[in-house]
């Protein structure tokens, strides 16, 4: 299962009204929503996303390296895992969600 985290997992939503150029913010209830169906499409039921904060904001590429505590109920396992938010396409406020960690 953890070989399925080392590759790069991207993965688009469709955010309504952000409005200061960024994507939406680590903590942000889409980004957490979006991480929690990532897990969910891996496998992993009733992944609990906790404590979601932001590592490095990138201001010249729009991007948020973030990291949030991932409690797998399924497999009696909780870590760490750093994801990276950016635009996938600003005009129409879509953005990936990438799994770096």
């Amino acid at each position: 299962m953890k070989k399925l985290f080392l590759f790069t997992f991207l993965c688009c939503f469709l955010l309504i009204g952000c409005g200061d150029g960024m994507p939406p913010k680590c903590d942000s209830k889409e980004a957490k929503e979006l991480l929690k169906n990532i897990f969910l499409e891996a496998g992993i039921s009733n992944p609990i996303i906790a404590n979601p904060k932001t590592l490095k904001t990138n201001n010249n590429n729009q991007s948020y390296l973030c990291q949030a505590y991932v409690n797998e109920t399924s497999l009696l396992n909780s870590r760490f895992y750093k994801y990276s938010i950016f635009w996938q396409n600003k005009e129409q406020k879509a953005f990936y969600v990438q799994i770096v960690e």
